[in-house]
């Protein structure tokens, strides 16, 4: 990418949050920040709401299957995962695509955000 148009991305990227309709929910494990959707967003595109449901759901199962991730219900329905031994050596695995090693590396990010701000 060209140093103009990360300029441009950036600039987008700010707008979007000036305007409420991204948020940045955390940092990844090299200290970049992690962005999220906002509800106000998906209020304005709900058909993209509910493509990134669709996909994020397939990548979450076809790592379940392929035994990177467990998945239980709550006391209440809901789904909640937990990484598995195998998960450990996810970066090297030859099993997982480039989407799913992205989902990985979202969900430990994800993790590691949640483990260091508990009692918050």
């Amino acid at each position: 990418m060209e140093e103009f148009e990360k300029k441009e991305m950036i600039e987008k990227i700010k707008q979007y949050i000036e305007n409420g309709y991204v948020e940045v929910c955390g940092h990844d494990l090299e200290g970049f920040p992690l962005y999220r959707l906002t509800d106000k967003f998906f209020e304005l595109h709900p058909e993209i709401q509910k493509s990134l449901h669709v996909y994020d759901s397939d990548l979450m199962n076809s790592l379940w299957f392929k035994g990177f991730i467990d998945v239980s219900l709550d006391e209440f329905g809901e789904p909640y995962f937990s990484l598995t031994e195998k998960s450990l050596f996810w970066e090297i695995s030859t099993e997982i695509d480039d989407d799913e090693k992205a989902m990985m590396y979202d969900i430990i990010c994800y993790s590691n955000y949640i483990q260091e701000n508990e009692g918050e």
